[in-house]
């Protein structure tokens, strides 16, 4: 895996739909739930429901609200960048994500499998590096539109 890049990021919103997971359920897959959460987040076009989007050819998947770093339970938020909080749609939440410095971990290939295997060389990235260490406060994964195809994936895991 190349050597991730560096990006600071000031603070932004996030409205999307949330679910409450933990390594271990993902890790088991009579348990994993993060990819039905995705396909109800797609298939239900709740992404169209988000008002006031300020990239609307971006998609967000947001790791946050971690109780014990990796081992714990923490939240992933799928949705979008927007402008303000001053519509938050039923059923949805809105997510504030601080200004933070991000190790950026391109996640290239075929979709859904792309995303999950970036996380495992991420995880064995900060496992056998001493340089980062990770700050778990929020994390996200960018989905970039592209007319001529998939989308550009990029893990941004911010760092202390």
């Amino acid at each position: 895996m190349p050597e991730p890049s560096r990006e600071r990021r000031g603070e932004f919103r996030v409205i999307g739909t949330e679910l409450r997971t933990n390594n271990a359920l993902e890790a088991d897959p009579t348990t994993a739930r993060i990819v039905s959460h995705w396909r109800r987040f797609m298939d239900g076009k709740l992404l169209e429901q988000i008002p006031e989007q300020s990239n609307p050819t971006t998609v967000l998947g947001v790791c946050t609200r971690y109780a014990s770093g990796d081992q714990g339970d923490y939240s992933v938020v799928a949705g979008a960048e927007v402008n303000d909080f001053d519509e938050v749609p039923p059923e949805m939440i809105a997510v504030t994500l601080p200004e933070s410095e991000y190790l950026v971990f391109p996640a290239p290939g075929k979709l859904p499998e792309a995303v999950p295997t970036a996380w495992r060389r991420i995880w064995e990235y900060f496992a056998t590096q001493g340089e980062h260490a990770r700050a778990y406060t929020a994390d996200f994964e960018e989905y970039a539109g592209n007319p001529d195809g998939p989308p550009e994936v990029n893990i941004y895991v911010a760092i202390l």
